[in-house]
Formats: C-alpha cells, sequence, structure tokens
C-alpha cells in the first residue's frame, strides 16, 4: 500500500457499516472513523432509515437504526466500521489489499 501515498484511490463502505454516532455504536467513535454529513434524503424503511448523505462533492447512503434523528437538509455525525471498509485503484476498479 505504500506505493498508494499520494496517490488517489475510492473508499468503499456499505450502508449498514455507517452508524449514527448519537446511537451508541458498536464501533467506537474515534478521530479516524468519523465524520460530520449533511443528511440529502431520508427514507424510512421500518427498522432501518435509508438516509443519503454528502460530504463536498462525495456522497454516502447509510442504513441507520430507526431510532435516528436524522432530518433532511441537516448535519449528522456518523462513525464508520474501518474494519469493514476497502479501498479501490480508480483505474482498475480492484480491491486494494
Amino acid at each position: 500500500m505504500r506505493d498508494r501515498v499520494g496517490r488517489s484511490v475510492f473508499f468503499g463502505v456499505r450502508p449498514d457499516d455507517i452508524y449514527d454516532r448519537s446511537l451508541n455504536p458498536p464501533v467506537p467513535a474515534s478521530d479516524g472513523n468519523s465524520a460530520t454529513l449533511t443528511v440529502d434524503v431520508t427514507e424510512p424503511m421500518g427498522s432501518t432509515v435509508h438516509a443519503y448523505l454528502t460530504a463536498g462533492e462525495h456522497s454516502l447512503t447509510a442504513d441507520l437504526d430507526a431510532e435516528t434523528k436524522a432530518k433532511d437538509g441537516e448535519s449528522l455525525e456518523v462513525v464508520f466500521d474501518m474494519e469493514k471498509t476497502h479501498l479501490f485503484d480508480p483505474e482498475t476498479e480492484l480491491a486494494l489489499t
């Protein structure tokens, strides 16, 4: 991975590996695994809420617990389960290990 330092990569995380920080996620929040994102749209789906989030020009989809207080147009602090994230080469689209 050292050959990737300073080069672009795609960050991949599944929607169910993103958590609302205010709901005591199973992964402890830290500077390296959390962010404040903008909630564009929420879709209540029963036991989960699909949340469409943005950070600058980047978009993410999260499947949050139905207890979330996420509201369209507001900020939301999220936590990523970094053990379940992946990096991809933008040219080949292959996962980097």
